[in-house]
């Protein structure tokens, strides 16, 4: 079976034509459709840099200020280099120096581990965000700075991230859907199965 996509063709702010393709669960054989729903996974670090934005444009951060001041339910772990040069702008550009470069995905079964748990490490199948380099000095890809944006607009704002980005962002563009499945009957789609080592 071929894994499955889903595709719209949007013109002046209206979905005008949408198709699924495939399917979006090889186990099951369930089809793709135009309502299926997909991990976003790094598509939607530009939605997260909008949000953190607009947190730098309400003046409750800046976007050179230290981040590490802000962070009160994690820190990075002793580094030779100095945590605190990681900015905002930094970790939008992937300049802060920070490990993880992303992670595998999140299962509908499972619920997602508090974001403190996955910067340590401590979630089933991550490791921990560490200060690898200097910040500032090369651009180095890193999902878990982009973890670390998630608990600064949680500590910034005293809500949960998908909450924030929901009202601030997604809402004022029109997107009402909720992000995740709220129940296992709506469609979603699930990764490729696992690689299989090959015999010994």
């Amino acid at each position: 079976m071929t894994p499955g996509l889903a595709v719209a063709l949007v013109c002046h702010g209206r979905i005008v034509w949408a198709a699924g393709y495939g399917v979006a669960d090889q186990a099951k054989g369930q089809p793709v459709t135009p309502a299926t729903r997909f991990q976003a996974a790094s598509v939607s670090k530009p939605v997260t840099a909008w949000g953190v934005l607009r947190l730098v444009e309400q003046g409750r951060i800046g976007l050179d200020e230290p981040v590490v001041g802000h962070l009160r339910r994690w820190c990075p772990p002793p580094s030779p280099f100095k945590a605190e040069a990681i900015t905002v702008r930094r970790l939008l550009s992937h300049t802060a120096g920070l490990s993880v470069h992303g992670y595998a995905g999140q299962t509908l079964e499972r619920p997602l581990p508090p974001i403190e748990a996955s910067l340590s490490g401590e979630a089933g199948g991550s490791f921990p965000v560490e200060l690898l380099e200097a910040p500032g000095r090369r651009w180095l890809y890193s999902g878990g700075g982009y973890s670390v944006l998630q608990l600064l607009v949680e500590e910034l704002t005293g809500r949960p991230f998908a909450d924030v980005m929901q009202t601030e962002i997604l809402d004022a563009l029109g997107m009402t859907t909720h992000p995740c499945p709220a129940a296992p009957s709506e469609p979603a789609a699930t990764g490729p199965p696992p690689l299989r080592q090959p015999p010994a």
